[in-house]
């Protein structure tokens, strides 16, 4: 009995293996060759995403895409790539190349006098939290956010705060995205470049400075985090807990599972809360 049953284990895993459609490959540079860490990988509008590691090598699931798909990669300041599901070798690792986009630099301003800074969106936290201390919750390209209204004012943006009540791995790397805002869904990035900010252990409000990238705020913005990376504690339990925050009912909550997943528009409050997240800025 034991036999046949390790037996019917054994098959089963390999029919598993040979039905699983898994893509690996590696993301470079065209022109340096470099490898190019977290960029977003996965099929438009479906919940297929992860991100390449910090050495470009990634792995992706395709058994449940379509043949007609396309698999994308995607990083700000590059040009998209597209690969149809129909032409990729599954079974081959693959070498994806991106070519850096032409940018025209901003205009470097300097304001000599600086205002009294302003607080768009929810920045006192409240009692409630909402987390895990699951290690595989990340590096899938998710990202959570909220809507910010400039209510026809025009301002310069300063920087990006959000709150975690609970932090006790060594660090976490975020990624930071302000989307224009197009048929009230998040639309293009007003980055010119990937923006990070790392966390501490223990670091409540996390602070991410844009005054460098003068960015001026004169429409809505769709503000998200996402979490790249996490550096363990072998101290700790590894909790992390980002806070809900209070105030701001016209602020509404976007959300995607993975990489270039489908964008999530969830019931406002009070039904569900998003996080402590608001814009500094300055009168422009």
């Amino acid at each position: 009995m034991k036999r046949s049953f390790l037996i019917f284990v054994l098959y089963s895993l390999l029919v598993l293996s040979i039905n699983a459609q898994v893509l690996s490959g590696v993301v470079i540079d065209a022109q340096s060759k470099k490898p190019l860490p977290y960029v977003h990988i996965g099929v438009m509008n479906k919940n297929m995403g992860v991100i390449s590691q910090e050495n470009g090598k990634f792995e992706i699931d395709l058994t449940k895409a379509n043949k007609n798909d396309d698999l994308a990669f995607s990083m700000l300041g590059y040009e998209v790539v597209k690969k149809r599901i129909a032409d990729i070798e599954l079974f081959n690792p693959m070498e994806i190349k991106l070519v850096e986009k032409s940018l025209q630099l901003n205009e470097v301003i300097v304001r000599k006098k600086k205002p009294k800074p302003i607080k768009l969106g929810r920045f006192t936290p409240s009692a409630t939290t909402i987390g895990h201390n699951l290690r595989q919750d990340f590096g899938f390209g998710g990202e959570w956010g909220l809507r910010i209204f400039s209510k026809g004012e025009k301002y310069w943006i300063d920087n990006v705060q959000f709150h975690m009540r609970f932090n006790t791995v060594d660090s976490i790397l975020f990624r930071i995205q302000i989307y224009s805002v197009k048929d009230g869904m998040p639309n293009q990035s007003l980055l010119a470049h990937d923006t990070f900010v790392t966390s501490r252990c223990n670091q409540h409000w996390i602070v991410k400075n844009l005054e460098r990238e003068n960015l001026i705020l004169d429409q809505d913005v769709i503000v998200t985090y996402e979490v790249v990376r996490i550096w363990f504690n072998k101290k700790t339990d590894n909790e992390i807990f980002f806070t809900y925050g209070k105030g701001y009912p016209e602020g509404q909550i976007y959300s995607r599972a993975s990489s270039l997943d489908r964008w999530e528009l969830n019931q406002p409050p009070p039904k569900t809360i998003p996080v402590a997240m608001f814009l500094s800025v300055t009168e422009y």
